[in-house]
């Protein structure tokens, strides 16, 4: 189904669309339900970003993290969502030999019939709707970094400003990530670009390394996948899988209409405008910052280094997901507890502890505490 036909957008569309992506998630994955609802609900949050093509803030899609041990079921869960959706999709297998060319593209020597040589810019992997990077944790930081104008900017600035179009040969600055209807020259036209990664946990596999805190602050959210329950578990069977294909199920420009469409709807109450931004400062170690109690300024201090905590753009993620959260859980206005429900999702990753508390306690569990000890505004629309 496509927002091509003249069909209106609304809610039970909107509904329809994310249930037909999940059941076919649940196709290949077992038991982790929560978990890949979530995955598939990040696909309908919008995030504003600077754009430097057009010099306006528009708005992007989320980019998202799976972490798990092997067999979790982390690459077969991304590459069911972006099956799901008709779109340009490209992927990238992570091994630490990978350069920055390999994904952002660069220099191709071209021939003329008449023998004049000329190197232009050739576009790599990243230029696409959907892009799965697998085992991002086995890139080298290095080349990682590459990715950082793509997730924020929605768009890659070549070092040769002669870029292969394939058919010609064209000057041309920043690139746009990625135009819907697939021309790069299409820079006025609605975009798709949407980043998914799994990660297999630093440490505790042979060959991975560290993940930049540049792009730790671009992901959106970041999703630990669990072990399912036994009775799930015991249906990871072959009979269970084997023949199951993953067909389409929607497009983008129904994706485009409808996550635009929960966007439109959903606003925020005074109360969890205000629960938002207090729970982002609360992980702040600056004194400077002012924290909900003097014993919770303490706490981060000596829990979280100094400038790792959520930064204020974190705004932008947490009000994404809350707002698509509010909309999927039914309500008509976002409210403090769907902000709570999905800071963990959305924050924790973002916290990073100091080297003595690092080896005792999860970001996740120093987060907790704080989430706990942050004021809940009284209820004000």
């Amino acid at each position: 189904m496509s927002t091509k036909d003249t069909e209106p957008m609304t809610r039970e569309r909107v509904f329809g669309v994310r249930d037909r992506i999940l059941n076919n998630c649940m196709l290949w994955i077992f038991g982790i339900d929560t978990t890949l609802r979530l995955v598939v609900e990040s696909q309908f949050m919008r995030i504003p970003y600077t754009d430097k093509i057009t010099n306006m803030k528009l708005l992007g899609q989320a980019h998202l993290l799976l972490i798990g041990g092997t067999g979790r079921g982390k690459t077969d869960s991304l590459t069911a969502l972006s099956k799901s959706i008709t779109a340009k999709h490209n992927r990238i297998q992570g091994t630490e030999d990978l350069r920055v060319p390999d994904i952002t593209g660069g220099p191709e020597l071209l021939e003329d019939v008449s023998g004049h040589k000329t190197i232009v810019f050739e576009p790599g992997p990243i230029f696409c709707n959907i892009l799965f990077v697998d085992e991002n944790s086995r890139i080298h930081p290095k080349t990682m970094s590459a990715m950082i104008e793509a997730m924020e900017e929605r768009s890659i600035t070549p070092p040769n400003k002669k870029i292969n179009f394939g058919s010609d040969v064209r000057y041309k600055g920043a690139l746009p990530l990625f135009p819907i209807s697939g021309d790069l020259d299409d820079e006025i036209g609605p975009r798709w670009f949407s980043c998914m990664f799994t990660q297999n946990p630093f440490g505790e596999e042979e060959g991975t390394f560290t993940t930049p805190q540049a792009m730790w602050d671009r992901l959106t959210i970041c999703l630990e996948i669990p072990r399912p329950p036994l009775e799930a578990e015991m249906k990871i069977r072959a009979c269970n899988v084997v023949n199951r294909k993953i067909e389409p199920v929607t497009d983008l420009h129904e994706m485009d209409a409808a996550s635009q469409y929960v966007y439109n709807i959903m606003r925020l109450s005074d109360s969890a405008d205000e629960y938002l931004t207090r729970i982002l400062r609360n992980t702040d170690p600056d004194p400077g910052v002012e924290k909900d109690t003097l014993a919770l300024a303490e706490y981060v201090r000596t829990h979280v280094e100094k400038e790792k905590g959520g930064s204020p753009r974190v705004n932008f993620h947490l009000e994404a997901a809350a707002r698509t959260h509010a909309f999927f859980a039914g309500d008509e206005i976002v409210k403090p507890e769907h902000v709570k429900a999905v800071a963990p999702s959305v924050v924790a990753h973002r916290v990073k502890l100091v080297p003595k508390i690092r080896h005792k306690k999860d970001a996740r569990d120093v987060f907790a505490e704080i989430l706990e000890n942050t004021k809940v505004p009284r209820w004000k629309t």
